[in-house]
């Protein structure tokens, strides 16, 4: 059915046998029937039907040996349970959804019904007049395929004897009058935004009425996507360019498939190189984890560490090196250079003096735009300690620099590495991150 997930019917008993006919529907599956007095979510539902008389039954009010109007426990049922109906409706009307009430099985005066109940549960006033028969008339062009689905199954015990008033914020439109009698008008719509209120004359929704009544009510709410409900055998038989027509359906939908697959890899791979800005911008595990790619990029192997530990230890061939990487508000300071002494000592302590190399990677003014960046990472009092331990100190920025050198001429990798290696300091070069990384600003 077109774009139609699921239908709301609120009823009475569910297993009352007059309800059972709806498990014979064909749309069944998508049926939800609930009772007036459940707690169900309904706002997931593309329209809702309510059975108004099998509606108030829930509530007592048909029982007439149990209760009658006036009654205290009339009173408190509508007084209590009435106006979070009234807000419920307000709120579909408000998501853009319709309520079509199926109205009045036997007379609503004859049975008791109080008609002032029924207006407490909608955002309007209705006046009911007793009535019968079952010649309807369709008196508005928007309905007349509806009515032409439906005219066989109508008929009616009651007709409104005054609409509810328009104003700037709703619409009333008739729509159903008794044949030849536009006065007495049998159904009308009530909208406000792009919610409705529909009320139609009684249906007695056997199940061949109730597909029928979907079918209208999903064309009335979808006109551009209307829809024929064939029988499942109809598609044994092929006429002419039915057959090609479906392969070329299918060929478009294997390409449209592919184009999809691709589209994913892509955003894979976008994604991949947005979270290289880490480099720049971030700290913690997403900086640690895209300095660890840049450094297997470059060729290095990870080596598992010990728990509780956060530096990192690679293998380059028959060299080592112990990696500390911070980010930082500010620049880095002579603390951080400590650390990273800490780490390495702590490695010789194990393995010995192995060809062994401390790096200092440090993302600084991690909050500051790069063009702002005017201050050095690595001050002066930092370095010489540093050097006095033969560190190697680099930016996150010149790492992310390095990264995007690395991906256009990835013959520059044993280079670096062994500047990396070599560099007793301050790393030089890749300074410059206008390079590699194109600024541009934001559009007000």
């Amino acid at each position: 059915m077109a774009n139609t997930k699921k239908i709301t019917i609120i009823s009475d008993d569910l297993y009352h046998p007059r309800n059972r006919r709806y498990s014979k529907s064909k749309y069944y599956d998508i049926l939800k029937i609930i009772n007036p007095l459940s707690k169900e979510n309904i706002f997931d539902s593309d329209f809702i039907i309510i059975d108004i008389e099998n509606f108030f039954k829930s509530y007592g009010y048909l029982l007439n040996d149990f209760i009658s109007e006036g009654s205290f426990y009339s009173y408190s049922i509508r007084n209590s349970c009435f106006p979070q109906i009234n807000q419920d409706f307000k709120e579909i009307l408000q998501s853009k959804k319709s309520i079509y009430f199926i109205t009045w099985e036997e007379s609503p005066l004859n049975r008791n019904i109080p008609i002032d109940s029924v207006s407490m549960i909608l955002p309007f006033d209705i006046y009911i007049s007793d009535y019968t028969g079952k010649e309807v008339q369709c008196i508005n062009q928007k309905y007349q395929d509806f009515y032409k689905k439906l005219k066989d199954f109508f008929k009616y015990r009651a007709y409104y004897s005054n609409l509810p008033q328009q104003n700037e914020k709703t619409t009333v439109s008739e729509i159903f009058c008794i044949e030849n009698n536009p006065n007495r008008i049998l159904g009308f719509e009530w909208s406000e935004g792009s919610g409705k209120i529909v009320f139609l004359p009684y249906l007695d929704l056997d199940s061949e009425a109730l597909d029928i009544l979907i079918e209208a009510i999903t064309e009335l709410e979808n006109p551009e996507k209307r829809e024929y409900f064939l029988p499942e055998w109809s598609n044994n038989y092929k006429i002419p360019s039915e057959k090609e027509t479906s392969q070329e359906i299918e060929k478009l939908n294997k390409e449209l498939e592919k184009i999809d697959k691709d589209i994913s890899g892509k955003n894979q791979r976008l994604l991949e190189l947005q979270n290289m800005k880490a480099l720049f911008s971030g700290d913690g595990i997403p900086l640690e984890e895209q300095c660890l790619k840049v450094f297997l990029e470059l060729g290095f192997k990870q080596i598992p560490g010990k728990k509780n530990r956060s530096d990192l230890i690679l293998s380059y061939g028959d060299k080592f090196a112990v990696v500390e990487i911070k980010g930082l508000s500010k620049s880095a300071a002579e603390k951080n250079s400590a650390q990273l002494e800490k780490w390495v000592s702590e490695f010789i302590y194990e393995h010995g003096n192995k060809n062994l190399k401390g790096i200092l990677v440090v993302n600084g003014y991690k909050d500051t735009h790069l063009e702002q960046r005017n201050q050095p990472v690595f001050p002066h009092s930092m370095v010489e300690f540093s050097k006095k331990r033969d560190h190697c100190l680099i930016s996150g920025l010149q790492f992310a620099c390095i990264y995007f050198d690395i991906l256009k001429n990835p013959e520059k990798k044993p280079e670096i590495v062994e500047k990396i290696f070599d560099t007793i300091g301050v790393f030089e070069g890749y300074e410059n991150w206008k390079d590699y990384i194109e600024y541009i600003p934001e559009k007000l």
